[in-house]
């Protein structure tokens, strides 16, 4: 398990979710969330897989795109009012556009949080 962060989020398939993660270890990656979606689950992991929520993650793959098999909060959520909201939103863009895939920034991450 390591330190992520939930950049982007867009739904996959009918029941499942795509999310772009921020890693300690891994810099940054994008992810399936397989069932996550389901109403018979409850969405368990729907409710985690939110920007501004710092997590642990455990990622499996061999290819770009990898999949999410454990994840689980480390902390309460951070709130961001109004403004604060768009700004942590922009830097989400920025970091997906301009951090190249599996480069880790170990110091950039501990920024972030």
């Amino acid at each position: 398990m390591q330190p992520a962060w939930v950049i982007h989020r867009r739904p996959y398939g009918d029941t499942s979710f795509l999310v772009e993660l921020f890693t300690v270890d891994m810099g940054r990656l994008t992810a399936v969330v397989r069932g996550a979606r389901r109403r018979s689950r409850g969405g368990s992991s729907a409710g985690l897989a939110q920007p501004f929520i710092p997590l642990l993650v455990d990622v499996t793959g061999r290819g770009e795109l990898k999949t999410l098999r454990r994840m689980e909060s480390v902390s309460a959520g951070i709130s961001l009012p109004g403004e604060a909201m768009f700004s942590g939103l922009y830097l989400n863009e920025l970091i997906t556009r301009v951090l190249p895939r599996f480069d880790p920034h170990p110091r950039l991450f501990a920024h972030y949080g």
